[in-house]
């Protein structure tokens, strides 16, 4: 989940939460303002009917019709008056009897001077009153009909503002997180056109003094070292070939010139071949090493022309049979047309010269009779590749890592190599936009299969 949606998300869980919590105050207080408000009611109509039976001597069926014309109103009330020996001297509804007192009750009333309760959907009161002197017991029940229904308007009211409220405060909480976080995703967008190749780029120092103008000065500086650093690694590629490569090649030619004098007997001959190969080896790995380096570029800053795979590749066999002489390479391909464009794809020919010239000499190396068959086909959009050896195979537990820099399986300690070249070949194919897979059957020989589209998407 995204930084900008969890904010977005906290905003309106705290705001809905506060939301939340207020309608809550206003409900239960609205809630006991109408108890409040309508056991007050319930006491003036208990105590208007007692004043009524009792002061004003009004006769009882009369008040009996009365509260029978009340329950076509909104509030419906039930009266019953006591005395303190539990005899009921008035009921409103002695059919209905909502009440239902007992003598308990009743003293639990004079006792306590007022109580109430609530009792199936009706409000009850009871209370202990002195009238003309006599005391006197009245209980009345009533149902806030109105009431009620102003509660049920206010929580639909409280529900619907509620669900508005909740979809306002995602959009506000979706806008504050998008200008508190523009800040960052300006810098995370500095930051992608940022590559090995145009290190002198910076982040626009901002003019406030808050975190995020820490952040881009931070950042800034560290470009800084890492432009220095790619500066030297560069410039450490450029010349390693004029440092390492020409001593080495200048060694190599007095060598070739000792072997040829007459002058020398076996044993220094002997020496010499030895001290010229390993001369060749340490060539041959200053040239991985910087070919290594090379593939670690940018691919911007690699050049990209129109070439032939099948040229590409006789290339290879030539230069390797000038070294392997007893080695057979046998180059097959499918559906090659007459014009040959089916075999054109756009890379880089010295790379990819030499990713192939590694596969191929791997499989001469490892196999038998130092064979490697190459099968080419492809279709509109791609050209695939097949390198096929008839060596002892790779163990399937060290297929995953054999393009690891410097790894060597099992098969290949008997065998002069630096561990470099399948490494190199990967990256290289990479730089390419194509992919390499492997298969391998253990004491048959392995394919290598590499897959490169025929032009390399824009840059």
């Amino acid at each position: 989940m995204k930084l900008r949606t969890k904010l977005s998300l906290l905003f309106a869980a705290i705001c809905a939460g506060i939301l939340v919590a207020f309608a809550m105050v206003i409900y239960f207080s609205s809630e006991n303002e109408r108890r409040t408000a309508f056991v007050e009611q319930m006491q003036r109509e208990a105590l208007t009917t007692a004043n009524l039976l009792l002061e004003a001597n009004i006769d009882p069926e009369v008040l009996q019709a009365i509260n029978r014309e009340n329950r076509q109103t909104l509030s419906v009330f039930e009266v019953a008056i006591y005395d303190p020996d539990f005899r009921l001297l008035y009921h409103d509804a002695i059919d209905i009897d909502i009440v239902k007192e007992t003598e308990e009750m009743i003293r639990q009333i004079i006792s306590s001077g007022m109580i109430y309760f609530e009792q199936n959907g009706w409000e009850i009161v009871g209370l202990h009153r002195s009238i003309g002197g006599n005391e006197y017991v009245i209980t009345v029940a009533g149902q806030d009909v109105q009431g009620y229904r102003n509660l049920k308007l206010l929580r639909n009211t409280i529900g619907l503002s509620l669900g508005l409220g909740f979809f306002i405060i995602f959009l506000m909480g979706i806008y504050i997180s998008n200008r508190i976080l523009k800040p960052v995703s300006d810098i995370a967008e500095g930051v992608k056109n940022i590559t090995a190749n145009n290190l002198n780029l910076r982040l626009p120092p901002r003019k406030t003094s808050d975190e995020v103008a820490l952040l881009t000065n931070h950042f800034n500086a560290m470009l800084d070292r890492l432009e220095q650093s790619f500066l030297a690694q560069r410039e450490f590629v450029n010349n390693i070939s004029h440092e390492i490569r020409t001593p080495l090649a200048a060694a190599i030619a007095e060598l070739e010139l000792g072997l040829l004098s007459p002058d020398i007997d076996e044993i220094q001959r002997e020496r010499l071949i030895r001290v010229m190969e390993d001369a060749k080896r340490i060539k041959k790995l200053s040239a991985s090493l910087l070919d290594l380096a090379r593939s670690n570029y940018d691919v911007d800053q690699i050049a990209f022309e129109s070439l032939r795979i099948d040229e590409l590749l006789m290339n290879c066999r030539a230069e390797l049979l000038n070294e392997y002489s007893t080695a057979k390479v046998l180059l097959n391909i499918n559906g090659a047309g007459e014009e040959g464009l089916e075999l054109s794809l756009s890379g880089n020919e010295y790379l990819l010269r030499v990713a192939f010239c590694n596969i191929i000499e791997n499989a001469i190396k490892f196999s038998e009779d130092q064979s490697c068959e190459i099968l080419v086909s492809g279709d509109a959009e791609k050209l695939t590749m097949q390198f096929t050896d008839h060596g002892p195979g790779i163990d399937k537990s060290e297929i995953s890592m054999i393009f690891q820099p410097f790894y060597r399986g099992k098969t290949s300690h008997e065998k002069l190599g630096s561990g470099i070249g399948l490494s190199l070949v990967k990256k290289i194919i990479e730089l390419h936009y194509g992919n390499i897979e492997v298969s391998s059957n253990t004491g048959i020989g392995t394919e290598f299969k590499v897959t490169l589209p025929r032009e390399i998407p824009e840059r």
